[in-house]
């Protein structure tokens, strides 16, 4: 009788063992630079389980090739991964001149612009860095994974209700995230901890980064001109990533400190000033102090239900004797809620829904393209009919909260997820023409069994 065990091996793995065999009389070196060329952490665990020789290696030096393999990931966001990873105890501990941070600012922004081809600073930094620069990018971006792969796991579902049940009563199980889903959001969490850190830094001569005018910002948290013009650097959509992602940590933390350390946290920091703060006062300094600590790469800690008492009571040890310093204490109760801040910061990029005539000018919206938000149909009524100035309105107005009948987070998925969701894309029609924007013909029969 034919031996059928080899059937149970897929195509995919019996190619990994074919080649593994292949390459198994190769010297040593040679081995283990094969499996650090690997670029994903599948293909590498698969591919060593595939042959006992590059098994043994790959668990003799499973620290480092994940290592080098999260630094390679690292590296797809070098604009970001680079530039924290060089600037992290200065951004930090430091005070910065305006001209530092202009020269910063200038050299960020040249990175991105594709006429400029000279290397920024951060790229040589980070080459010299050997080894221990690796691994302090390796780490953050472990962080980083760890923080997106959390949202993803609770939040890769329609937002919207459209589509009916399947007929056994249960919902529809999700495919996957692609690779640029999981790259859009990865993306986002960088530039959130790059806003984060340059919000937090200290400054020398902080008055010449004043508000330009009196809707930026408020007399209590005023706001620097310096942080909200890397906010015009991006992509408007990548920008809403931003801006939906924000609120996780203020939620997230929130939650924990409402259960498990709020009188932990009231306890601790209170130690260091006399006056009685109210708990908004005292949480917020918390979450500011933690962020700025311990995002990207412990964060996590505080955030997980899973962490224990043991973890939480030094967590706020720690954010406390950092808070023990008078200038520290001072600069963070100076700040504001950092989350809440930053939607103030796009609101001077993108301008005031209630201001159709301030910064920027409704022209800057014409090329921004549309995506899929929601109800078929309800998710632009009060611009629906004007046109190209209907567009600029909507997209000008467009936060996380606006608009009950839409849904801001669409924008971190693609396109056909969307619209295997039933998200349609805004129609924008003229008043000229007498049309109502009504959804496209398939999408209206697809839903007619059942109400919205």
């Amino acid at each position: 009788m034919a031996d059928t065990s080899a059937l149970a091996i897929t195509t995919p793995d019996r190619d990994l063992l074919h080649q593994s065999s292949k390459l198994e009389n190769l010297p040593y070196d040679i081995k283990y630079l094969i499996l650090q060329s690997i670029p994903d952490h599948g293909t590498l665990v698969k591919f060593s389980q595939a042959s006992r020789v590059f098994y043994n290696i790959f668990r003799e030096h499973r620290r480092a090739l994940f290592q080098y393999l999260m630094f390679n990931e690292a590296s797809e966001y070098m604009e970001e991964s680079y530039l924290l990873a060089c600037l992290g105890d200065q951004l930090s501990n430091n005070t910065m001149t305006v001209a530092y941070l202009d020269n910063l600012y200038q050299c960020y922004a040249d990175s991105l612009s594709p006429t400029v081809f000279e290397h920024p600073w951060y790229y040589r930094e980070v080459l010299r860095g050997g080894a221990s620069m690796r691994a302090k990018i390796s780490e953050c971006h472990k962080g980083i994974k760890e923080h997106c792969d959390q949202f993803i796991r609770r939040e890769l579902r329609p937002k919207m209700k459209l589509r009916p049940l399947k007929e056994d009563g249960t919902d529809h199980d999700e495919l996957p995230p692609t690779d640029s889903e999981r790259r859009r959001i990865m993306q986002a969490l960088y530039k959130i901890w790059l806003l984060l850190k340059l919000h937090h830094v200290k400054v020398a001569d902080p008055e010449e980064f004043a508000p330009a005018s009196r809707n930026v910002g408020t007399p209590t948290y005023p706001l620097r001109a310096d942080v909200a013009r890397y906010l015009k650097l991006w992509d408007y959509w990548d920008l809403k990533v931003v801006q939906v992602l924000l609120p996780i940590f203020w939620n997230d933390m929130k939650t924990k400190y409402d259960k498990r350390g709020d009188s932990l946290i009231r306890e601790a920091l209170s130690n260091h000033e006399g006056d009685r703060h109210d708990d908004y006062t005292y949480f917020t300094l918390f979450l500011n102090t933690t962020l700025h600590l311990y995002f990207p790469h412990t964060g996590l800690k505080w955030f997980n239900t899973s962490s224990n008492e043991m973890e939480i009571h030094q967590h706020i040890k720690n954010v406390s004797n950092y808070l023990s310093d008078k200038q520290n204490r001072a600069h963070f109760e100076s700040l504001g809620d950092f989350t809440g801040i930053a939607y103030i910061y796009f609101q001077q990029v993108h301008g005031s829904p209630s201001d159709m005539n301030g910064f920027p000018g409704p022209e800057v919206f014409d090329n921004v393209p549309l995506k899929r938000l929601g109800r078929p149909g309800r998710a632009i009524n009060e611009h629906s009919g004007h046109g190209l100035d209907g567009k600029r309105r909507f997209l000008k107005c467009l936060n996380h909260a606006s608009l009950a009948h839409s849904d801001l987070q669409s924008c971190m998925w693609d396109d056909w997820r969307l619209e295997s969701w039933g998200y349609v894309t805004p129609d924008f029609t003229s008043e000229l023409t007498d049309q109502d924007p009504l959804p496209t013909t398939t999408i209206e029969d697809h839903f007619q069994s059942f109400t919205l």
